[in-house]
């Protein structure tokens, strides 16, 4: 069944399209990202679905009824923006029941509803302080708990997780994810967060511009970017312009350096251009430079994350190329003349270069 669906959905702003012609289907149950960089139009669609505001072409269906002119209050959905909006005059449990209680939920109902949500947040000791008593991390967790508590049929999220610490936001994401599974709610979340978006997605949709760049799993959407949009916005890539050519029984990209980088069997036609996408994990860095079958470079960085190193090479043609060894030490100091290697069939070739 189809939770959500936009069919020619736009929201214009005299001149400006923050959502241009958005064609989008969230299955009953799903975990869906919206991911794009500020000003893509993420949060505009939060707002149609929520139905804050209304569109200016096209038609939104929760639950397959059309929704396009229905109030916001006549909507079961639950929404957590940035903006804490608590009631400052209310405890923690206060926020977080009042929901349940102009919904004339039972008491000890609400009890229980509200311990289990805050249960879930982590702020059960919480409960009889004032939103000003608490951090901005705990005030978001106030809020995402108040969404949940009334178990609505689609549950929004606009960015729950950015007032938290790291460690913190890590082990919230897990509970949430779990939280959602087990409550089978369908929950669409708007983030810039690449690793928010990866790592608790059932799908992602990439925005650019207010227009769908990509609608994908994680998997895919990071390995078979659509276009270089998508492939440089999902985490880092690096790419290899050049010219697709027949390398005796293989392939390789003849790049506009005069190099090769040997592919795996294209879908685009010999001499084609084309752009190759490679993940820094997708590469490898060996001390020497290697006669054939690879790229002879030299560290500009290398810089040390702990449990893995990161390092920033440049070509003998000046590109610059970024490569992840899972190692936690620095086996290539800054300075080292290496050859990069990679698997020729872990290439992701575009089309194009555009």
């Amino acid at each position: 069944m189809i939770a959500v669906e936009f069919a020619g959905v736009s929201k214009h702003y005299g001149p400006v399209r923050a959502v241009d012609d958005v064609g989008l289907q969230v299955e009953q149950g799903e975990f869906a990202t919206i991911l794009g960089p500020s000003g893509s139009g993420k949060t505009t669609i939060l707002s149609l679905i929520a139905g804050i505001i209304g569109p200016t072409a096209g038609t939104i269906m929760i639950g397959g009824r059309d929704v396009t002119r229905v109030l916001a209050a006549e909507r079961n959905v639950g929404l957590v923006f940035q903006s804490y909006a608590l009631f400052p005059h209310m405890s923690v449990f206060g926020n977080v029941a009042f929901p349940l209680s102009i919904r004339r939920i039972p008491r000890a109902e609400i009890e229980r509803r509200v311990d289990e949500a805050l249960r879930l947040v982590r702020l059960e000791e919480f409960k009889k302080r004032r939103p000003s008593q608490l951090s901005g991390g705990q005030q978001q967790r106030v809020a995402l708990a108040r969404a949940v508590v009334f178990k609505p049929d689609i549950l929004l999220l606009d960015e729950p997780l950015a007032a938290l610490d790291r460690k913190l936001r890590e082990e919230v994401r897990l509970e949430l994810r779990q939280f959602q599974r087990s409550l089978g709610i369908t929950t669409i979340l708007v983030t810039h967060d690449q690793d928010e978006a990866l790592s608790m997605s059932d799908r992602v949709v990439v925005l650019s511009n207010g227009r769908v760049q990509q609608i994908d799993t994680p998997v895919d959407a990071y390995h078979r970017p659509r276009n270089r949009f998508v492939a440089d916005f999902l985490g880092i890539a690096n790419f290899f312009d050049g010219r697709l050519e027949q390398r005796g029984d293989g392939f390789a990209i003849r790049l506009d350096s005069g190099e090769d980088m040997a592919c795996g069997r294209p879908a685009a036609d010999m001499g084609a251009t084309v752009c190759g996408v490679l993940r820094p994990e997708q590469m490898t860095v060996v001390n020497g430079a290697a006669p054939a079958g690879g790229l002879r470079a030299r560290v500009s960085e290398a810089i040390f994350f702990g449990d893995s190193v990161r390092y920033i090479v440049t070509l003998d043609s000046g590109r610059t190329v970024i490569v992840n060894s899972s190692e936690s030490r620095i086996d290539h100091p800054t300075g080292t003349v290496v050859t990069l290697r990679w698997d020729p069939a872990r290439i992701w070739i575009l089309p194009n270069r555009d």
